[in-house]
């Protein structure tokens, strides 16, 4: 009697004292996994294809590189990244107001005055939003009617900027407190409502950078003592000096997580790392580099290129590019290469 208590137990199969208790919790378990929890990471989106390259050569253990070719595709974001991840930093490199690969026939732009009649067009469906998941292709109908109601003589807004304006919302909400977006695009900073309105998108505090000048999307493969690298955004003043027009350099946007925040002019360059315990550093500069910040950024992209290491390994051999990256490695980030490299 004792060993069939399961049997008269309110529980029934699930009693404790069921004889195959482990069994059949271990098949529940099977059939409904709970869901794993979310990684904390560093995230950097490429947008267009042709920047993704810069990325592959580049040693780094500080970012996981996403390429999404069009954040109309909010599908994509939720799956790849959002339902799995949560972002200490996020770093967006894209064009300025564009989000999509500009080799695309359609363009994503998302401007200030856009984002505010979909925000109008959003009032008016009236529907709870509250996280990615609730989006559907149902809620986008009604919101492409809505529009043409009101918009553009019943044509209606975009269907894909509709969609990126969601994926974006929720990207930058998805940073965590005390964590840094970094918008590597070109003149952001020009419009200060529009990084205002951004900073609506969370209720964290985080720091918001934007550039008043325009920034490097990709660096142009280059050579040092005719080796050859391809060069990357990464470890590298994202201003180049023929872009560097604007003093007030990157703008740092601290936001109070209500809506609000501070502006500071920080009149430097921004630097973002691949490897270490820095994300970033502001850098102070003119709009031409100095010769030793020059020699800084050079050691800095062939050092971390994995290109650079081939090439160079070919060249001469691995003893002689160990000897070549030994003054680097001694003083990390403090990059001051050979003056001269053995023929």
């Amino acid at each position: 009697m004792e060993q069939e208590y399961w049997k008269y137990s309110p529980f029934g199969e699930d009693s404790l004292f069921h004889p195959n208790f482990d069994k059949n919790q271990k098949n529940k378990r099977k059939q409904n996994p709970k869901p794993l929890p979310k990684e904390y990471i560093n995230a950097l989106i490429v947008l267009d294809n042709e920047y993704r390259s810069q990325f592959d050569d580049t040693k780094n253990d500080l970012w996981t590189i996403f390429h999404i070719s069009d954040l109309a595709d909010y599908k994509k974001v939720k799956e790849s990244i959002l339902d799995k991840y949560i972002f200490n930093n996020l770093c967006l490199n894209h064009h300025g107001n564009t989000y999509s690969d500009s080799k695309l026939p359609i363009t994503t732009i998302l401007n200030i005055e856009y984002i505010i009649h979909i925000e109008s067009v959003i009032k008016e469906v009236k529907k709870e939003i509250s996280s990615i998941s609730d989006l559907d292709d149902s809620y986008f109908l009604d919101l492409e009617n809505k529009s043409k109601e009101m918009f553009n003589k019943g044509n209606g807004l975009k269907p894909n900027c509709l969609r990126a304006y969601f994926s974006l919302k929720f990207l930058i909400a998805n940073i965590s407190n005390n964590g840094n977006y970094f918008s590597l695009a070109c003149d952001g900073a020009d419009n200060m409502n529009l990084v205002k309105k951004l900073s609506e998108f969370t209720s964290n505090n985080i720091s918001i950078f934007s550039n008043s000048n325009m920034t490097i999307g990709r660096r142009a493969p280059s050579t040092y003592a005719k080796i050859p690298y391809e060069g990357c955004i990464l470890n590298s003043f994202l201003t180049s000096e023929s872009n560097w027009k604007d003093d007030s350099g990157w703008h740092c946007y601290k936001t109070d997580g209500k809506g609000g925040g501070k502006n500071t002019v920080t009149k430097q360059d921004l630097w973002l790392y691949s490897t270490g315990k820095k994300i970033y550093e502001l850098k102070t500069r003119k709009k031409k580099l100095e010769d030793t910040q020059t020699r800084y950024e050079t050691s800095a992209q062939t050092y971390f290129s994995k290109s650079f290491e081939k090439a160079y390994t070919k060249k001469y051999t691995k003893e002689e590019y160990d000897k070549y990256c030994e003054p680097l490695k001694k003083k990390p980030f403090e990059f001051v290469p050979p003056k001269k490299i053995s023929n």
